[in-house]
């Protein structure tokens, strides 16, 4: 074999060092990520194999969603501006090589398509270089392959299951990167070698050359028949010149094969909300409680009462299948997003006249952002760019864990949407990187840099948006999310307006229209909501065949990650639809349910990162207190099988809770959602082993238990913040957190007064406010959620309830024998 390298060595710097300035400047490089790639670089110490590494995935970073074809174009191009610097000695050289018996290989770490135009230049069948992912005809913004750390694992794979004999071998190189085929090669060379080369040479013996003595080193090592002569130095790069401190000599390689002639190149979350996981009650936090004194106790009767009323209330929501749908109330950003689609499209003016008419009604109470959004949609009355950032800073106020590059786009987009055309974003292009989000996300993602990318589109951006939203609408509003399936549409408009597939999507849209004449986030949560309102009815004692009924139908909803969606027929699912799934089986029949129960143990357990966090959709994400907290929660029972994962788990809920005694709010408004998780998963914790964490776990609950004692209003509820009226559901997030430890105490009764008053003459919390919230921190709206929670809360203050149970239409035992066993 013959081992070449090229940029350095058979060219005086690199062959594609001015890609990506030549595609920044043709629209097609984000100019942040060009300028992150350039000061990487002039940061980087050009010896270093991780720094390489990181060029490579700047480089690839840069390119993403950029059609591969314009790609192929531009390296075409600037290969004929390059080709007059390859330097005259590799022609003969080659030539003589290959008369001699080598096999001539090119190893690179420039683009494999810039690599595969020299290899055809010189008649070079085994070449690689850097490849980057592809997907629909588009660059995915990561590196297919690498030859790093070990270029000689390229050369084996060339030599496409051959033995390679090294010792005849010869290796020509110029700087670390080449060092373990040089060591290998029984004729290394080291070509104008960098200084640690250079030192690596001479502690090896390992022949210097430069351009100049190549042909007698090549002569006097190899015995070339016919060397090659010394040329004419290369002439001066002609424009485009390759831009300092791009795409460097030690980009790795892939070990892709090409040959000459071949053509180079040929996801807010919808709002599952907080867990209560049932756990046996701990040995209380000794902690005082001082207050007024609370009047008149609540009767256990009247709570019993005021329980049956729930519980009546939530059975009257199960379907024949055990289901709760889980219905979402109308919101005024995707009923304006829809009018604006209706319009555009001119499509049934009925429907945008009462949708106008929802919009009128949501004004007068809409908060700042929905407002603009309805005055634009309404009356075209638009805010500049100024205005537009100050309101959405203004509304990620006091959720600023939530104010990620990605979501400020979310708000920014509706706002643009909702405008005049053309759409116009400003964001960093990280903002719009869609890989590796949920499936929702993505699809949103995509839509919105369709829609902000400048004329013309490339027809690959609006075939692949195509193809998805086509594909996701089959069976009604993609992932059951109106908010991006929205926004699919809205930029499908753009390109191909009155298309099939919009007019498609508009039918399913128009069809999740509730009887408000408004457009809900999402159409519905059966899967999270049967959950949760089973947790809650269980413990309650509440009609066991209707419970077995809806215990049944979860089990069958298993996707087949071992996890849950939030929604039947959605495919994303997440951990914390997961976690209230398998408390709930758990807590009917650990036995019968055994097999599910352990398929989604074993999804949780993937999430618990080396820190012991637990993300929501994927386990590269950031990890978040809440989700940690249900999965610990949800082991606990099987602790012996999970000891290490449930010790790293517990032990990031002790390292993220804040000085006050909070955690991180996650999916929620209301900071007591991850309190009363967290406190629950440290008790199960301290009960197991009160002395476990270094002593740290009563000195945490007892800060959490404080913030919420010292926060309760005097009206006896809580609210989503200290600063915010009391709400139903935040209260009973707070009496479920403190039950067990304060049953008796003053600050509880008042609470449990506070909620006894707010109850629905139906027996629900229907006109509670919402907490939850997607994109973040948008609310929106789950009625029936308020209802179980407030039942479970009710069961932690009063346990063994033991409520009797009505009629259910015959539902319930008929089902037992279609479980999944």
């Amino acid at each position: 074999m013959a081992v070449l390298d090229v940029d350095g060595t058979l060219v005086p710097d690199t062959l594609a060092g001015s890609l990506p300035a030549m595609l920044a400047e043709r629209g097609w490089c984000p100019s942040d990520r060009l300028a992150r790639l350039r000061q990487a670089m002039a940061d980087s110490d050009p010896e270093s194999t991780a720094a390489a590494m990181r060029a490579n995935e700047l480089f690839a970073a840069s390119l993403t969603d950029v059609p591969c074809r314009v790609v192929a174009q531009v390296i075409a191009e600037l290969w004929q501006a390059r080709r007059g610097r390859v330097f005259p000695f590799v022609r003969p050289m080659v030539i003589a090589l290959r008369r001699a018996g080598f096999t001539v290989m090119l190893i690179s770490g420039g683009p494999h398509d810039m690599v595969a135009h020299l290899a055809a230049e010189l008649g070079i069948e085994l070449f690689c270089g850097t490849r980057f992912a592809e997907e629909d005809g588009l660059y995915t913004g990561e590196v297919a392959g690498t030859a790093l750390p070990a270029k000689h694992d390229v050369v084996a794979d060339l030599a496409g299951g051959r033995e390679v004999s090294w010792s005849p071998s010869m290796a020509l190189g110029n700087s670390l990167g080449d060092a373990d085929v040089l060591r290998r090669a029984g004729h290394p060379i080291a070509f104008e070698a960098s200084p640690g080369l250079r030192l690596l040479a001479a502690d090896h013996g390992w022949p210097l050359a430069d351009r100049h003595s190549l042909p007698a080193v090549l002569r006097n090592r190899l015995g070339l028949d016919q060397p090659p002569e010394p040329g004419p130095e290369p002439q001066p790069c002609p424009q485009p010149c390759p831009t300092p401190g791009l795409v460097p000599s030690l980009m790795s390689g892939s070990v892709a094969v090409g040959r000459p002639g071949r053509p180079p190149g040929a996801a807010s979350r919808p709002g599952p909300g907080p867990a209560s996981v049932p756990v046996p009650v701990p040995v209380s936090v000794a902690m005082s409680v001082a207050g007024p004194a609370g009047g008149p106790r609540v009767s256990g009767e009247t709570v019993r009462r005021a329980a049956q009323r729930l519980s009546e209330r939530i059975l009257a929501e199960v379907s024949d299948r055990g289901a709760i749908k889980g219905a979402t109330g109308s919101r005024a950003i995707e009923s304006a997003l829809l009018l604006t689609l209706l319009r555009r499209e001119g499509r049934l003016p009925h429907r945008q006249a009462r949708l106008r008419a929802y919009l009128a009604r949501c004004a007068p109470a809409a908060e700042p952002f929905e407002a603009a959004v309805i005055n634009a949609a309404l009356h075209g009355i638009t805010i500049g760019e100024c205005e537009r950032e100050r309101l959405i800073n203004a509304t990620f106020h006091r959720a600023d864990q939530h104010s990620s590059a990605r979501k400020k786009l979310a708000l920014a987009a509706i706002l643009a949407a909702v405008g005049p055309e053309p759409f116009q974003v400003r964001a960093p292009s990280e903002a719009f990187e869609h890989r590796g989000q949920t499936t929702w996300t993505r699809l949103r993602l995509m839509a919105i840099h369709l829609l902000n990318t400048a004329d013309p589109v490339a027809p690959e951006l609006t075939a692949r948006l195509l193809a998805t939203t086509e594909h996701g609408q089959r069976h009604g509003v993609i992932e059951h999310m109106t908010f991006s399936h929205l926004f699919a549409l809205l930029a499908l408009h753009r390109v191909l307006p009155g298309h099939q597939v919009i007019s498609g999507g508009i039918g399913h849209l128009v069809a999740a229209l509730n009887p408000d004449d408004g457009l809900p986030f999402i159409t519905s949560e059966e899967i999270f909501a049967t959950a949760t309102a089973g947790l809650a009815l269980t413990r309650a004692g509440a009609c066991p065949p209707t419970i077995t009924a809806m215990a049944d139908y979860l089990a069958g909803q298993q996707a087949g990650d071992g996890g849950w969606p939030y929604a039947e027929g959605v495919r994303q699912t997440d951990t914390d639809s997961t976690a209230h799934v398998l408390a709930f089986l758990h807590a009917v029949d650990a036995d019968r349910y055994r097999r599910p129960i352990e398929a989604g143990r074993a999804n949780l357990c993937r999430f618990i990162g080396p820190g012991g966090g637990v993300a929501t959709y994927h386990p590269s994400h950031p990890p978040e207190a809440a989700m940690t907290a249900n999965t610990a929660l949800v082991l606990t029972p099987y602790r012996h099988a999970h000891a290490a994962p449930l010790h790293r788990a517990i032990s990031f809920l002790l390292d993220t809770q804040q000085p006050d005694g909070t955690f991180e709010r996650s999916w929620s408004l209301s900071e007591a959602n991850a309190m009363f998780r967290a406190i629950h998963a440290l008790r199960a914790a301290y009960q197991h082993h009160p002395l476990a964490h270094h002593g740290r776990l009563q000195p945490a609950i007892t800060a959490a238990e404080g913030r919420l004692l010292a926060t309760a209003h005097t009206d006896g509820g809580w609210g989503q913040t200290p600063a915010e009226p009391s709400d139903p559901i935040s209260t009973a997030y707070t009496l479920t957190a403190l039950a067990p430890a304060h049953q008796h105490t003053d600050t509880i009764e008042r609470g449990l007064a506070y909620l006894l008053r707010h109850q629905d003459a139906d027996g629900g919390y229907t006109t509670s406010v919402s907490d939850q919230a997607a994109p973040r921190p948008l609310r929106y709206s789950v009625p029936v959620l308020t209802t179980n929670f407030v039942l479970l809360a009710l069961t932690y203050l009063h346990p063994g309830l033991h409520l009797s149970s009505p009629h259910r239409g015959g539902r319930g035992p008929a089902r037992q024998d279609r479980v999944r066993r």
